[in-house]
This record gives structure tokens, C-alpha cells and sequence, in this order.
């Protein structure tokens, strides 16, 4: 059964490892993020770690996978099919995001 963790996940803090955490034990954990931060996409801040230290870093923390795109190829999609699409390439039985996802 797959456990889908979505977020940003720049840095990897301990926020983002309390999440990781939640999940191990429920499944296969999956990890779904960006390979830039939003904000760094707009050009607003500058990403903390790069592609490879992310999947590096979740995958330390307990990730079976992790799944990187390209936030421009999400961003015009609503919520609701935001989760339409991950749902149907992930087929997840659990979903864990942070307070703020």
C-alpha cells in the first residue's frame, strides 16, 4: 500500500521528518515534491537544496521513492485535480501533508 507525503520539502526540517515519520510503517512511502520551490520558480527565494540533496535527503529520512516535478507543469491545475492526478499515478491508500500544504 502506498503512502503518498506531499510537499515542498526544501531543506528537509524537522517538520518534513516528523511527516516522513508519520508515514513509515503505513506503507511505501512516497514522497511527491518540486524540483524548485514555488518561490524560487516566481524568483523569490533561492532554493535551499538541489534536486539530488532533496532525494538524497528523503530518501535518508525514510522515503522509498520520491517523485520530483516541474511545479510550472502543476500550477494552472486546481485542487481538485491537483489531487485527481496524483491519486491516479500513485493510487495512495494514506496522503500526509504538513498544516500549511
Amino acid at each position: 500500500m502506498n503512502v503518498l507525503v506531499l510537499g515542498t520539502f526544501d531543506g528537509v526540517h524537522l517538520g518534513h521528518r516528523h511527516l516522513l515519520e508519520y508515514a513509515l510503517g503505513k506503507g511505501r512511502v512516497i514522497v511527491c515534491s518540486f524540483l524548485l520551490p514555488p518561490a524560487a520558480v516566481k524568483g523569490q527565494v533561492k532554493a535551499i537544496t538541489t534536486a539530488e540533496e532533496k532525494i538524497l535527503l528523503l530518501k535518508h529520512f525514510g522515503a522509498d521513492e520520491v517523485f520530483l516535478q516541474d511545479f510550472a507543469s502543476v500550477c494552472a491545475l486546481s485542487a481538485e485535480e491537483y489531487l485527481d492526478f496524483i491519486c491516479k499515478k500513485f493510487s495512495p491508500a494514506y496522503i500526509v501533508v504538513g498544516v500549511d500544504h
